[in-house]
Parts: C-alpha cells; structure tokens; sequence
C-alpha cells in the first residue's frame, strides 16, 4: 500500500475512533489512531501524516490546542485538519483555528469520507476508487 494517504484519527472515544479506522482503511487509507491531542502531536510530528482529523474536547489535550500547536509548527502546518464535534461553538471555533473542515457530531461516514476525499483528492490506494 505504498500509495495510500494517512490519516490520523483523534478522539477520546476509542468506538468511534476504531469504527472510523476500519471504515477508512476498507477506503484504502492508512489510519494512525490517538486518544488525545498529544499523542496526535507526537504522531503528526514523527511524519507521515496527511490529514487530521480530530474531535474539539479531549482530556490532556483538547483539539484546540493541537489544532494550534499543528499550524505554529512549520513541520505540521502544512497538514489539513478536520474537526468534528457536537459543542456548541465548535464550528466558529475550527473556522478561527484554520481548520480545513468542521463536521457536527455524530457525522455520516459518507459525509466524512466526501470531505477527505476533496481535501486530499482520491489518487489513494484501494478502496472503491474509480475516475473522478
């Protein structure tokens, strides 16, 4: 799977995060997985990833915080981030991040999946693929 794009997925909540994960990588994308935001940072900083996708309230950090330390870093400033939540607020809040994306909780894979696909294009690996 040399082609396939990485997405890191962080969030406290380790059903969603495993339910997203093996929907992703049946779509030919690698996933790397974290419960907070900094284990995200660790991961983004190490390399390798092509896109964030991150929940807004999280214990250690919260992906406020990453979503700041992400673009101040000039190694991970580069990287597109979503960000998913149900708090009120949160839209505005990933707007004035510089975030890519917002989707609301609990967000539609299909829908998840479309907003990958126009931020990282579908030139992946795998998955259903076909001609865009």
């Amino acid at each position: 799977m040399s082609g396939a794009r990485t997405i890191l997925l962080v969030d406290d909540e380790p059903d969603i995060v495993d339910t997203v994960a093996l929907l992703l990588s049946l779509e030919g994308y690698e996933v790397k997985k974290a419960g907070d935001g900094r284990a995200a940072l660790q991961f983004a900083r190490a390399g390798g990833v092509d896109l964030v996708v991150t929940d807004l309230m999280m214990p250690r950090m919260g992906g406020e915080e990453l979503c700041r330390c992400l673009k101040h870093d000039p190694q991970t400033a580069g990287i597109p981030i979503v960000m998913s939540s149900a708090a009120l607020g949160a839209a505005d809040a990933a707007s004035q991040l510089g975030c890519a994306a917002f989707l609301p909780k609990p967000a539609r894979f299909e829908r998840l999946l479309g907003v990958i696909r126009s931020l990282l294009g579908s030139d992946h690996d795998g998955g259903a693929g076909g001609a865009a």
